[in-house]
């Protein structure tokens, strides 16, 4: 039991009560002895059957009732605490929905871009998917937070929600890559005039990227990024949701 204050009143309570009854029984059966039965002991010993009806049915109902209490705030406690896993849940779905939304948003407005924008576009579409990144790093510490939500399967989230961040790092780390090889032929060429601006990179020499912002992704970004990783995630915490409903 949880409920120690409540426990301890049903004891004092059933205590108070036998020793009520037990004083009773003894001022009765003292006035009763073993004399002839007169109405006036006829009645006592009445009293005391009436009196052993009180005790039992007050015993009986105090523990019925303690215990029927008990039960409900047990399972008022787990409804509450089930309500409060779900929305943990709901929460961690949503922003794991909103990163794969957010990855598919920069990758069409980057094909939206026209030819002579799509230089300075990389660069902004590169940062967009660096925040994706962070933002599964946090969805990702969540399930290790409150990796009892869902049992075995936390592992199986956590390897999609890794797999995810293994493609946009590789993303990430070729457009890093060619930003090196910019600057050191930028310092090559840098005349006494002082430094050039950062040329733009040309993200149609960044096979990874390139692939990524076709029409379908690429395979690597539908199979591995979204069938592979994403959806498996998802369809896991999902599981965990659904049948905790």
């Amino acid at each position: 039991m949880t409920n120690h204050p409540s426990l301890r009143y049903l004891i004092l309570v059933l205590v108070l009560v036998a020793a009520f009854a037990v004083l009773a029984w003894i001022s009765i059966f003292s006035n009763v002895g073993d004399g002839p039965k007169t109405p006036r002991i006829e009645v006592l010993v009445e009293l005391s059957k009436v009196l052993a009806q009180l005790v039992l049915v007050t015993l009986i109902g105090a523990t019925v009732t303690y215990f029927y209490s008990q039960h409900a705030k047990e399972t008022e406690n787990r409804k509450l605490r089930l309500e409060e896993d779900n929305k943990l849940r709901r929460e961690l779905l949503s922003s794991l929905i909103d990163v794969r939304a957010g990855v598919e948003k920069t990758r069409r407005e980057f094909r939206l871009l026209l030819p002579s924008e799509r230089g300075a576009g990389y660069d902004r579409t590169i940062q967009n998917l660096l925040q994706a990144r962070l933002d599964l790093s946090k969805v990702w510490h969540g399930t290790e937070t409150w990796a009892e939500l869902y049992l075995d399967d936390g592992k199986t989230i956590q390897a999609g929600l890794l797999g995810m961040k293994e493609f946009l790092d590789k993303i990430i780390s070729e457009y890093e890559a060619g930003m090196e090889h910019a600057a050191l032929v930028q310092e090559e060429s840098t005349s006494w005039f002082g430094r050039k601006p950062r040329p733009l990179q040309d993200p149609a020499k960044s096979p990874l990227f390139a692939a990524f912002v076709t029409a379908e992704g690429g395979d690597s970004y539908t199979e591995e990024f979204l069938k592979q990783n994403y959806r498996r995630a998802a369809q896991m915490i999902r599981k965990h949701l659904l049948s905790a409903d």
